[in-house]
């Protein structure tokens, strides 16, 4: 879980500005049920997954699949306060 103070902008920045890689839905792969298993309850419904699945399509522009599909933005600053110094690493794999 990550922690952070909220970004302090000034008031002429532009928070509209995102830059981003230009991906064209029609290019990205539409996603299946197959791909909603790992963040979905096993036991919801199909009558449930399927809208879903639906409104995830209708708005593919807004989910990412690949890394390659974010965006990036160099506006605002964040600080994020630790509860101590300890450095926190994982395992590549």
């Amino acid at each position: 879980m990550a922690r952070a103070v909220k970004s302090q902008l000034e008031e002429d920045d532009d928070i509209g500005k995102v830059g981003c890689r230009t991906v064209h839905v029609e290019s990205c792969t539409p996603f299946t049920l197959e791909d909603l298993k790992p963040t979905i309850e096993p036991e919801m419904d199909r009558s449930i997954q399927y809208p879903l699945l639906e409104l995830l399509n209708a708005h593919r522009d807004c989910f990412a699949q690949l890394m390659a599909e974010l965006g990036t933005s160099k506006f605002g600053q964040l600080q994020i306060t630790l509860k101590d110094e300890t450095p926190v690493t994982y395992r590549p794999y």
